[in-house]
């Protein structure tokens, strides 16, 4: 039997929707979902088969859908201020009313199809003030209270207000298993698949051997668990779909996502040139041979070397690229195309003002060396002048003070060579 486990996660559980559209994809069947405060109602949805309710719901996700109303700090600069807005409404009223929650999920749950449908459920709350944990299936669950239960399970306590059950109060389950494995086995599951978004929570260790246990993470940011936009949770989706697609070697990639075979293709086209740039940096016959020894010692370039690590670390460098020069990482990309984009980026953010990296270099206070894409452009400046003479004890330090992005702009030189 195959469960689905959903963690909690506020806002982040946009990127379970984009995992179960991967799902669905891949033709995968579910017997048993379980999940903790948002994933809880991600799996309500997924017990009744609504998919495209439960996308339409995240597509038009904001505070109005949890709040039922704008919410007063919205419109304050940056996350803090934000979290400062749940803070100040924990100290007035004990947390935010989430009358907008509760009204979607009036909207959305449909009893008779939840409790007829074939694939069990399971969720995990918090009894106030004993703080002991209430898990509840399917089964133990009365009719004409799921959605209260529902609710506790996401009552993410002190930022919304806790839920009242029969002059009971509950909070997020999470604070007992945001990651519910355990009840899962203990359902029946002999194959896992657990959405982990890395949230505010505590997860316990899985208690059975032997049962294989997948696990979906998101492998870039996907915002924070208590901010409701639109475009973070959208891009939430793209980004469980992509990542799941990859889990399961349907797409390629780490950081950015591509055509299934399309990092093979750009290595066997692009590192043959790039090491033969390398080689020539690290086989010199100048008087810099202590400084090589150093660049050999970085556990960067043995990767890159090692003939087992090689062909993972090169995909590793222009995936780097890519974070450094901003392209966006929700995108499937075909590599042509990424390629292409890296190369108008890197020109369209080109600068000759190098007078303060080199300062800082200088002095060696590479804390105030931040901006990773100036290092990029600097280096590819320092490689490319003087007719690629690689040969310079500054080119060395460089390799030596910035390994990734001399890597980076490695590869950059091998594109733009072309």
């Amino acid at each position: 039997m195959r469960a689905i486990v959903l963690s909690g996660g506020g806002a982040k559980g946009a990127y379970e929707i984009g995992v179960w559209k991967a799902l669905r994809k891949l033709h995968y069947s579910y017997d048993i979902v379980t999940g903790t405060s948002v994933g809880a109602l991600n799996a309500a949805l997924m017990v009744q088969r609504d998919y495209l309710k439960a996308v339409w719901l995240w597509y038009h996700m904001d505070y109005r859908v949890i709040f039922g109303r704008d919410f007063d700090a919205k419109e304050a600069l940056g996350d803090k201020n934000i979290i400062a807005g749940y803070a100040k409404n924990f100290f007035r009223t004990g947390g935010m009313d989430i009358q907008g929650l509760e009204s979607t999920i009036d909207r959305c749950l449909k009893i008779k199809k939840f409790y007829r449908s074939p694939i069990d459920f399971g969720l995990v709350t918090v009894r106030f003030p004993s703080l002991k944990p209430v898990i509840m299936t399917k089964n133990m669950i009365p009719k004409d209270q799921l959605k209260d239960y529902l609710v506790a399970s996401a009552s993410c306590f002190p930022a919304f207000k806790m839920k009242n059950i029969e002059e009971e109060s509950y909070f997020d389950g999470g604070f007992y298993d945001n990651l519910p494995i355990n009840l899962a086995i203990e359902m029946g599951a002999t194959e896992i698949i657990a959405v982990d978004l890395e949230a505010i929570g505590r997860k316990r260790r899985v208690r059975a051997k032997g049962i294989p246990i997948t696990i979906i993470s998101p492998r870039n940011e996907i915002g924070s668990f208590l901010i409701f936009e639109k475009e973070i949770t959208r891009r939430g989706i793209r980004l469980g779909y992509n990542d799941t697609m990859k889990t399961f070697q349907e797409l390629d990639g780490n950081l950015f996502t591509f055509k299934k075979g399309h990092l093979q293709k750009n290595y066997e086209e692009y590192a043959p040139e790039f090491f033969e740039t390398l080689d020539k940096l690290l086989n010199s016959d100048d008087n810099n041979s202590s400084l090589i020894d150093k660049i050999l010692h970085l556990s960067a370039y043995k990767r890159l070397l090692n003939k087992e690590t090689k062909r993972k670390t090169f995909d590793h460098i222009i995936e780097k690229l890519g974070k450094i020069l901003l392209l966006p990482d929700d995108k499937i990309y075909d590599i042509f195309s990424y390629n292409e984009l890296l190369k108008e980026k890197f020109h369209e953010t080109a600068t000759d003002s190098f007078e303060e990296l080199e300062e800082a270099i200088l002095k060696k206070s590479l804390w105030l060396v931040r901006d990773s894409n100036r290092v990029v452009h600097y280096i590819y400046y320092q490689i490319t002048k003087e007719e690629c003479n690689m040969k310079q004890t500054s080119i060395y330090n460089l390799a030596i003070l910035f390994p990734e992005e001399f890597m980076a702009s490695l590869y950059l030189k091998t594109l733009l060579i072309r």
